[in-house]
């Protein structure tokens, strides 16, 4: 992982920030019913995703 740690942190940070500056209100209605949905659709597309790779993270062919 010679040079990844570096770059893995540097993202990490970039997305730390992105993330306090982001106002989730305006993506993630405040209506209880349709914030479960949003979630449910964020966590499918994470489980669709990973199952459609055939080698695991990190890792090339």
């Amino acid at each position: 992982m010679k040079g990844w740690k570096t770059l893995t942190f540097a993202l990490a940070v970039a997305v730390a920030g992105v993330l306090q500056a982001f106002n989730w209100a305006t993506v993630v209605p405040q209506d209880k019913t349709w914030s479960g949905v949003v979630m449910l659709a964020i966590g499918a597309a994470i489980a669709a995703l990973r199952y459609v790779t055939d080698t695991p993270a990190g890792k090339s062919r």
